[in-house]
C-alpha cells in the first residue's frame, strides 16, 4: 500500500495508523520505518534482476531517454533514466531503470560518469540502440565523452577519443547512437514563435483584461444608482442641491436592466429647478478628492460622520455593509483571475 500508494514510510509510526491496524488484526505487530525501507530496497533489487534477465534473454536493443533537472526547494540535481524496448509480441516496454542524485557542479564529465554507471549497473552498456537527449550543446559532448570518436572522425576531431562506451558494439560505429528529442525541439520552436509576437500577445490580454474590468464596472454603477433611487424614495423631504425643492415620489419599481431608461424618466417628471441637470449624492461623492489609503483612515468611521453630507449614501453604507463587502471581494477574485 505504501509503495502503490506513494505514502511517506513515517506512516507506519502514526498513532492514527497503528490504532487502525490493531482494529482490524490485534495480534498483528506494526514494524518500524527501517524495516518497511529494507523491504522496500530487497523488493526493488528482486524486480530489478528480473528484468534485468528478461532484457538479456530477449536479445532486443534497448533505447535510453534521460533528462536531468533540479530540485528547486533543495537546489539538487536528479536524473530520470528511462529503459524502453519493444517485447516478443512486439509491445513497447519502457520501465524507469534509475532516478538519481547528480552531484555539482554538473559538468559533461561529471553528468557522464553517472550515466555510464546506470547502464553498467543495468547490463545495458553494450546493448544499446539509441541514447534521447534535450537539444542542447552540451549533450553533444556529453555523447562524445560516452561513445568517442573514430578514425572516420578526424575531420571533426584532431584525434581520436576513447569513450566510456564500446563504440564497436552500437550500430554503423555510434552514428544513429544520438537522438535528440523531438519534443524538446518543438518546444523552442514554439517558444522562438511566441517571442517575436509577445507584444501582440500582451496587448490581447491588456484589451481582454480592460474589457472584463469595466464590464464589472459598470455593474456596480449600476447597482449603486439602484440602491441610490431605491433608498431617496424611502426618505422623505430630502433637500435637492438649491433648497428650492423636494423630491416627494419616485417610481415604485426598477427595471434592473434598464436604470439608466427608468432614472431618466422619472427625473424629467419632476418640477424644474433653476438648474438643469439634478445631480445625486453619488455625483458630489465621486467629485471629491480620494484620501490617501494608509492605516489611519478608518472608512468605517469616516461614513459615520458623512452623514452631514451624504445622508443617502451614509444610510447605503451602514444597512449594505455586507453586500459591499462581499462586492469588494468578488471584485478582488475577478482582478485576481485576470492577472
Amino acid at each position: 500500500m505504501i509503495i502503490v500508494h506513494e505514502y511517506p514510510l513515517s506512516m507506519v509510526d502514526h498513532v492514527g495508523f497503528r490504532k487502525f491496524c490493531a482494529a482490524l488484526q490485534p495480534t498483528f505487530k506494526v514494524v518500524s520505518r527501517n524495516t518497511i525501507r529494507k523491504d522496500i530496497f530487497d523488493m526493488y533489487l528482486v524486480q530489478k534482476q528480473s528484468t534485468v534477465n528478461y532484457i538479456k534473454k530477449l536479445g532486443s536493443r534497448v533505447a535510453v531517454t534521460t533528462d536531468l533537472w533540479t530540485a528547486n526547494h533543495q537546489r539538487r540535481g536528479y536524473m530520470a533514466v528511462t529503459a524502453h524496448f519493444l517485447d516478443e509480441d512486439w509491445k513497447l516496454k519502457s520501465f524507469l531503470i534509475r532516478f538519481i542524485y547528480v552531484p555539482a557542479p554538473h559538468t559533461t564529465e561529471v553528468i557522464a560518469e553517472v550515466l555510464h554507471e546506470v547502464l553498467l549497473d543495468w547490463h545495458i552498456e553494450r546493448n544499446l540502440s539509441t541514447i534521447t537527449l534535450d537539444n542542447y550543446s552540451v549533450n553533444d559532448n556529453l555523447m562524445k565523452t560516452m561513445i568517442g570518436t573514430d578514425g572516420d572522425d578526424l575531420t571533426k576531431y584532431k584525434a581520436v577519443i576513447e569513450g566510456k562506451l564500446p563504440l564497436s558494439s552500437f550500430m554503423l560505429k555510434g552514428k544513429l547512437i544520438h537522438m535528440r528529442c523531438a519534443a524538446h525541439i518543438l518546444n523552442l520552436i514554439v517558444k522562438d514563435g511566441m517571442s517575436v509576437m509577445e507584444k501582440g500577445i500582451d496587448k490581447i490580454r491588456d484589451s481582454v483584461a480592460y474589457c472584463v474590468a469595466m464590464d464589472a464596472v459598470n455593474k456596480v454603477k449600476e447597482l449603486i444608482y439602484s440602491l441610490i433611487l431605491e433608498y431617496q424614495d424611502s426618505m422623505e423631504d430630502v433637500a435637492t442641491t438649491d433648497g428650492a425643492q423636494t423630491i416627494s415620489s419616485a417610481p415604485t419599481q426598477i427595471d434592473h436592466e434598464d436604470w439608466a431608461d427608468t432614472f431618466d424618466d422619472y427625473m424629467s417628471k419632476q418640477p424644474a429647478v433653476s438648474s438643469t441637470y439634478v445631480r445625486t449624492e453619488l455625483d458630489f461623492y465621486l467629485e471629491e478628492a480620494l484620501l490617501p489609503r494608509t492605516q489611519e483612515l478608518d472608512i468605517v468611521q469616516w461614513w459615520k460622520h458623512a452623514g452631514l453630507k451624504y445622508p443617502i449614501l451614509q444610510k447605503i453604507a451602514r444597512s449594505q455593509s455586507t453586500f459591499v463587502g462581499a462586492l469588494m471581494t468578488c471584485l478582488e477574485e475577478k482582478e485576481e483571475e485576470m492577472v
